[in-house]
């Protein structure tokens, strides 16, 4: 009853706390005691129960072959009357079929689990990181231009401080996140949550190809702008500045970056400096400037609705005309592109959701270094692709970038990006090389973390099979006290007409009821605790698991299989073995004198 209580205990601790590894009053973490030992206790507690409900089932056993032929009664009676020789093997047999069992639905758990975190985190399939100072201009410019790479998605990252929770904010392109995206074992939809955050395509598309970007800035005095710069932007989120240089006639020239490999750039945003001149009516009216024209290599490229603010600081200015803004003299302003849209739209993980009270349709304020960003919950998912936390947040990349030219003079450049390529893993060499070293490319088919702790799989493996091998020999071990102790037995029986091949049979029959008891009562230990607790010791093993992921519950078929069969298999040769010496025993034994 102690055993059982224990188990109940220990279970119940465990699944309170979610994990065996709980907070101590050191502020670190360790092992819980009691919570850890729940496997081992079910199982002795099944088996412990399994050992007491035996001697009844061999007397209703024996009761219920009396009139069946003798060798049944036999067998019957002499299983009942021999209960302690028959624990031993029950207890051990029953250990060995538990531990298969557990072992097997430890693995098959991990590795889904295991392999369903690792591509959520990873998000693509190849993904190039910067580090915290994120890619400069040059590194963007090389890695458009290594070979293999047929797709470059910028991804922005930051980490967000919305109540008592740190979000992790990412931005990916929605054409990215369908494309690129891994699903993790079929755990998102990589289609509809890129539905979740699209945006309709920002800024004026520029011709393929093009090398240089003119416009016409008119401003009503005659002064020459200062610090005149193009923001361009791919679908997939990559985010260039181009400085301009000024020509004759109010024009200004930016060289135009190669686009990444199928992309084709937008122009979004256009920097200028109006310099300090007096206003020609001493009037505090400002500097009108108008976006006239523009157009690559000579292409006229259509601009309007195009209105500013005053960089960084995300006051509106004084609109003119179609296009163009009222600059104080001595500031800088931002012409941006006109959006039409109220508020972004974004996907939450239901951690988050669930933190904070939301659901679709709620609004969320995000918190970014300089602005709240209002956004719209269009979708819950049980996790964000990318993300190294349970809580997070998905936009669409060109979104939060055109929100960040709002309210920042320079926003922070990405930190990742996502990478297509035909063969990842030679593209992320090339990257590497390209870049001299400066980034890490990680292929999230290759797992050496994983692989790492694959071994706590093989650690259950293997004292699973140190559990058949003990149970192999204690059935030895009986097998060999049976064929001593009941030799004068074999005799007596010989003598009253039993053959020696009937007792063989008979002593099979008697060792497999005992082991096929053993082995039922081990897996039935064992399912329960794979359906109980497993899912729980699975989490605690994969490092940094989604908390709105459910751990499934899986067994190893092919390796439990196998496990089993050949288990079964040594099983049945050590009882036909055991059968075949009690025939031989049973032709060459003579009845002692002192029992004629």
């Amino acid at each position: 009853m102690l055993v059982v209580l224990g188990a109940v205990l220990a279970t119940w601790q465990l699944r309170l706390y979610g994990s065996p590894v709980t907070p101590d009053a050191a502020g670190g973490s360790s092992v819980d005691a009691i919570a850890v030992s729940a496997p081992a206790l079910v199982v002795v507690s099944l088996v412990l129960g399994a050992l007491l409900l035996f001697p009844r089932i061999a007397s209703l056993a024996e009761r219920g072959v009396a009139r069946r032929p003798q060798t049944g009664v036999l067998a019957a009676r002499s299983v009942a009357r021999r209960l302690a020789l028959a624990a031993t093997p029950i207890a051990l047999v029953a250990l060995a079929a538990s531990q298969l069992i557990i072992a097997a639905g430890f693995a098959g758990s991990w590795e889904r689990s295991q392999a369903q975190s690792h591509a959520l985190r990873s998000g693509s399939e190849l993904r190039v990181d910067a580090g915290p100072s994120g890619f400069s201009e040059s590194q963007l410019t090389a890695l458009s231009g290594v070979v293999g790479v047929t797709r470059l998605a910028a991804v922005a990252s930051d980490t967000l401080d919305m109540g008592d929770a740190d979000v992790r904010l990412l931005g990916v392109s929605a054409e990215a996140v369908g494309d690129l995206t891994l699903a993790g074992d079929g755990t998102i939809d990589p289609a509809a949550l890129a539905d979740g955050i699209r945006v309709d395509p920002l800024g004026a598309l520029l011709p393929s190809g093009g090398h240089a970007l003119t416009l016409r800035l008119v401003p009503d005095q005659p002064l020459v702008l200062d610090d005149v710069a193009v923001w361009v932007q791919t679908d997939d989120g990559v985010l260039r500045r181009s400085a301009a240089t000024a020509d004759a006639g109010d024009s200004y020239t930016a060289p135009l970056p190669a686009a990444p490999s199928g992309a084709a750039w937008r122009i979004v945003a256009i920097d200028l400096t109006v310099p300090f001149v007096p206003d020609k009516d001493d009037e505090p009216d400002g500097i009108q400037v108008s976006l006239a024209t523009a157009a690559v290599d000579g292409t006229p490229v259509e601009l309007v609705g195009w209105r500013g603010v005053e960089i960084a600081e995300r006051v509106p200015l004084i609109a003119v005309g179609t296009s163009g803004a009222v600059v104080d003299p001595g500031t800088s302003a931002r012409l941006l592109t006109p959006t039409g849209v109220a508020a972004a739209r974004v996907v939450v993980s239901r951690v988050l959701a669930e933190t904070m009270s939301a659901g679709i349709g709620s609004e969320l304020s995000l918190p970014l270094r300089n602005v709240n960003l209002r956004v719209t919950i269009s979708a819950i998912v049980d996790g964000i692709p990318g993300s190294d936390r349970s809580d997070a947040v998905l936009i669409d990349a060109r979104a939060l970038e055109l929100e960040l030219l709002r309210s920042e003079v320079q926003p922070a450049p990405a930190e990742l990006a996502w990478i297509g390529a035909q063969d990842p893993a030679a593209a992320g060499r090339a990257i590497v090389a390209a870049l001299d070293g400066s980034v890490r490319a990680e292929v999230a088919s290759h797992d050496p973390l994983g692989e790492m702790l694959a071994t706590s799989s093989l650690v259950l493996w293997v004292t699973a099979i140190g559990s058949v091998v003990l149970a192999l020999a204690a059935l030895g071990a009986v097998v060999g006290a049976q064929l001593r102790s009941r030799r004068d037995e074999t005799a007596v029986l010989r003598a009253l007409g039993f053959s020696a091949r009937q007792q063989g049979a008979l002593r099979r029959r008697e060792l497999l009821a005992v082991v096929g008891f053993g082995a039922l009562a081990g897996l039935v230990a064992g399912a329960l605790v794979v359906i109980v607790v497993i899912a729980v010791f699975v989490r605690a093993a994969v490092p940094g698991s989604y908390l709105g992921i459910p751990t499934e519950v899986a067994l190893d078929i092919p390796l439990l299989g196998g496990a089993l069969v050949c288990f079964a298999a040594l099983v049945l040769a050590f009882v036909a073995g055991y059968g075949a010496l009690v025939t031989r025993q049973g032709r060459i034994a003579r009845v002692p004198e002192d029992a004629r």
